[in-house]
């Protein structure tokens, strides 16, 4: 199962919503006649996924070591002052 370019053009405007009402027509009669660009549809759906879900691993684990740094670290003492400070009120 070999998905072309055209194939993987055609998934990612339809996947973002980019087509036109008589594109994602033609696309959706594709899909009941072609059952393995359904296949195709649904491992992209899946790649995209966990795509964002590494992302968001990525990103949170980013966040942390920069709150790390700002609250533990010596030389960002004021501003952890400044933020606690906020807070106390």
């Amino acid at each position: 199962m070999q998905t072309s370019s055209i194939e993987t053009c055609e998934i990612e405007a339809h996947l973002s919503g980019a087509q036109q009402p008589e594109e994602s027509l033609i696309f959706q009669v594709k899909l009941i006649l072609q059952p393995d660009l359904a296949d195709k549809l649904r491992w992209q759906q899946k790649t995209y996924r966990l795509l964002q879900l590494y992302s968001r691993q990525k990103l949170r684990a980013e966040i942390l070591d920069v709150e790390n740094i700002l609250f533990n670290d010596a030389l960002h003492l004021s501003f952890r002052q400044k933020v606690f400070k906020l807070f106390k009120r």
